[in-house]
């Protein structure tokens, strides 16, 4: 779940007890981050943690 950009999740929402919750630290004048950036962050920060890679968009080199 993602909360609003202001107000973070309902407090219905921070009740599931499954749910894990995390921060993303910002500094400067940034207020608040829309849920698209938010979400891009999250799912970096996991897969570096994890070990995943994705796969290069560019074409391998061709060997003759």
């Amino acid at each position: 779940m993602l909360g609003h950009e202001l107000h973070g999740l309902s407090p219905e929402a921070r009740a599931i007890r499954k749910a894990h919750f995390v921060r993303i630290p910002q500094w400067g004048a940034v207020d608040s981050l829309n849920v698209a950036v938010a979400t891009s962050v999250a799912l970096y920060e996991y897969a570096r943690q994890h070990g995943t890679r994705v796969p290069s968009a560019r074409p391998k080199a061709q060997r003759n």
